[in-house]
């Protein structure tokens, strides 16, 4: 049984460029089948959305290739932050990869609410935390 949601267009192209990054990484071909199943669904309605809006695709493409760097700095974090943890190091570089997790977070919170403007979408995604900067 599947579900569907109304998401913000930031939202659809984070899992796309999510999916896209598991893709490349996953070597286990029954998770590999899942990724390619759900990344194909997914395509379609990126297909489908991308055709309202010719004029502005150039910039949605930046974007989502933005996002695809930041999913795949976080992806490569928390792969460095795993083995820290594995091996029991919880000195300066675990801290310091720690904190990239949230500042990377950010940044791609803020792609994803630049892609969710350029296609004027009425959803997007609120956030409230500490400020640090």
């Amino acid at each position: 049984m599947n579900a569907s949601i109304l998401v913000s267009p930031g939202e659809l192209f984070d899992k796309v460029t999510i999916l896209e990054i598991k893709r490349r990484k996953i070597k286990d071909k029954y998770k590999l089948r899942s990724v390619n199943n759900e990344l194909s669904h997914l395509n379609i309605a990126v297909q489908t959305l991308l055709k309202g809006i010719k004029n502005k695709r150039a910039s949605i493409m930046k974007h989502k290739s933005a996002l695809k760097s930041a999913n795949l700095k976080l992806w490569n974090i928390e792969n460095s932050i795993r083995l820290m943890e594995a091996k029991k190091e919880f000195g300066d570089a675990f801290i310091k990869k720690a904190r990239e997790v949230y500042i990377t977070n950010d940044k791609r919170s803020e792609i994803k609410s630049r892609i969710n403007k350029l296609f004027g979408s009425g959803i997007e995604e609120i956030k409230q935390y500490t400020k640090y900067k």
